[in-house]
């Protein structure tokens, strides 16, 4: 038995197709590609008996889809963490060389190296000072929403890994779930749960005897001519 034809093969295969010759993550053709997958492997439970039997291969291929995703998600997880260390903006700020810490550090020197250098030219008090002091405070605000920013772009392209890992396993899986779904299509029938045939020599015994002395004698005649016993 050849494997079952969906609506969904065509668009899948479509999809499959534009996302190969596209670079780039192609997030919204992938979320397409998982969907009708999905509504695939629906497609397929409805026509494909109840009773699916175990399938080693399956398993298999799922452990090690788990296994992989797991990996990836920790390996992601810890560059996270290192991230946040390296910036000092998220929740490990404990870092004493983080940029963070740094963009202060350097902003505390600059402001005494400012007030020593205008207090000896004597302008301790002038309004020079004051603007010096604005000038490195926007200088510092400046380089720390750069900081910010890049460190913003840091956690988006690990949340996009993250979110295209979590796509591969969907992909992977459906495509393993179709597999097991369509094997199970293919098997032969299992003799033990095929209907059984009807005994057509009891049969013709039975009404034997209903007729016995009644009208229609010509059926006590009727021969057996085959079928099973």
């Amino acid at each position: 038995m050849p494997p079952i034809d969906t609506p969904y093969d065509q668009r899948i295969k479509r999809l499959k197709q534009k996302i190969d010759k596209r670079p780039g993550p192609n997030n919204a053709l992938r979320l397409r590609l998982v969907k009708n997958q999905q509504k695939r492997h629906r497609y397929l439970q409805r026509n494909t008996p109840q009773d699916i039997p175990y399938s080693s291969q399956f398993e298999s291929t799922v452990g090690m889809l788990n296994r992989n995703l797991q990996q990836k998600q920790a390996d992601i997880a810890g560059r996270r963490l290192a991230t946040e260390q390296q910036y000092g903006f998220g929740a490990d700020q404990s870092n004493p060389f983080s940029v963070a810490r740094t963009l202060e550090q350097n902003f505390h020197n600059q402001r005494r190296a400012t007030l020593n250098s205008m207090a000896r030219q004597g302008q301790l008090y002038a309004g020079s000072l004051s603007n010096a002091r604005a000038a490195d405070r926007m200088d510092f605000e400046r380089q720390l929403d750069t900081a910010q920013r890049q460190y913003q772009s840091d956690l988006g392209d690990l949340a996009r890994e993250e979110m295209l890992a979590q796509q591969a396993y969907d992909e992977d899986f459906l495509a393993a779930q179709a597999a097991a779904l369509e094997a199970a299509l293919n098997q032969p029938l299992d003799p033990s749960s095929a209907p059984a045939s009807p005994n057509f020599k009891k049969r013709i015994r039975r009404l034997r005897r209903k007729m016995r002395g009644g009208k229609n004698k010509g059926v006590r005649n009727i021969k057996f001519k085959g079928g099973p016993a």
